[in-house]
């Protein structure tokens, strides 16, 4: 049986052998490379249109994850449009 979504955190090293025991290393590279390659560009822009100034970004150094510093730089939300 297949793992649901939520078991898909972890290293690619733990990736199973066979599909049948759970997400292969081969699965977990094509998740995060199609499912998350973009997230900071969308992540970036939401956190500053809702009033956070990114002070410190890191990306770590396979840029699997991305740690944020912000400070609010204002006291409203602010609407999200589209542009």
């Amino acid at each position: 049986m297949r793992r649901n979504a939520s078991s898909r955190s972890g290293s690619l090293a733990s990736g199973a052998e066979r599909p049948e025991d759970g997400w292969t290393r081969a699965e977990l590279e094509q998740h995060l490379r199609e499912e998350h390659s973009t997230f900071n560009w969308l992540l970036e822009p939401m956190l500053e249109r809702a009033g956070f100034q990114i002070s410190e970004a890191g990306y770590g150094s396979r840029r699997i994850y991305a740690e944020y510093l912000c400070v609010k730089t204002d006291g409203s939300a602010g609407p999200i449009t589209a542009d």
